[in-house]
């Protein structure tokens, strides 16, 4: 190696200049020759080449290897699961949770919001009128017109306008009975119909025989003042399965006075418009005929 040094004088400051040259030639040669073991890529006498400080590098800065490692979970992390709850996200995102500023995100977000409630209001159209169809709509009405717009003999009232237990009464074996068994025609002679083609309005056939239920709450299902427990000796409270009354009632002898489990009657619970009726009680199942009731 050879050192020049140069000293130059202008004015009144020194400028000195120190040059290094050095015969690179002679000290390194082509990677991969047999003239050196000295590797491109290495370091001296084909170490390996320094980390950590002697790089360069600062003691908190990751190797390689970690920075890799880490690009790597970050593209994983950007994959088909982020793709797919960004879309969510940003199909589910409303006006308020945007900033009016970026007017052109606020006006994609309303459009996007016009467009999630038109399919909202076309699934629940064809949910709600899809199910039904108009001859099932004129049977159920004529079937409500049947038995509950039907009025009773001397009387002015309905089912719908009962509000006493006798006005149930006078509905069943009334209504209900003349509804259920169609056993004359509609001539003036009153002529009976055959008994194997019995139909309600002469064309709709009744599958089975009809069964009515019955269910008793206890009485002791309500708490009576200590000042009207005299005078006031059954008090009988809103049904529900927990108070149901299971104990026979009256003769005693037969399903309809004896109460029975929803196992053994194979029933289900039916929603009514006061509670949720179990499928137990006491029944009785009507005749064949109307004669025999």
């Amino acid at each position: 190696r050879h050192h020049v040094y140069c000293t130059v004088l202008k004015g009144a400051r020194t400028i000195t200049a120190s040059a290094e040259m050095s015969n690179l030639a002679s000290e390194l040669e082509r990677p991969g020759t047999n003239g050196s073991n000295r590797q491109a890529w290495g370091g001296f006498d084909g170490a390996a080449p320094p980390t950590g400080p002697a790089a360069g590098l600062g003691p908190n800065t990751p190797p390689n290897d970690a920075y890799e490692y880490e690009t790597n979970e970050t593209i994983h992390k950007k994959g088909c699961w982020y793709s797919f709850s960004t879309c969510i996200g940003r199909m589910w995102a409303t006006r308020q949770m945007v900033q009016k500023e970026d007017r052109e995100i606020y006006v994609r977000t309303t459009l996007r919001e016009l467009v999630v409630y038109l399919i909202f209001l076309l699934i629940l159209c064809i949910l709600t009128f899809g199910m039904t169809s108009p001859t099932m709509y004129y049977f159920t009405n004529v079937l409500s017109g049947l038995f509950l717009d039907i009025k009773f003999p001397d009387s002015e009232l309905t089912y719908r306008e009962s509000a006493l237990v006798i006005d149930f009464w006078t509905f069943v074996q009334n209504v209900m009975l003349d509804g259920l068994y169609w056993e004359n025609w509609y001539d003036t002679a009153k002529t009976p119909t055959s008994p194997d083609d019995r139909n309600i309005l002469y064309e709709n056939r009744l599958l089975g025989i009809p069964r009515m239920r019955q269910l008793r709450v206890q009485n002791s299902s309500c708490t009576i003042p200590d000042d009207f427990q005299q005078a006031i000796r059954q008090c009988y409270g809103v049904y529900s399965p927990s108070i149901e009354d299971t104990e026979p009632f009256g003769p005693g002898n037969s399903t309809e006075w004896e109460y029975h489990t929803e196992e053994e009657m194979n029933g289900t619970s039916y929603w009514g418009q006061i509670a949720v009726y179990s499928g137990a009680g006491s029944y009785i199942v009507m005749p064949f005929y109307k004669t025999l009731v």
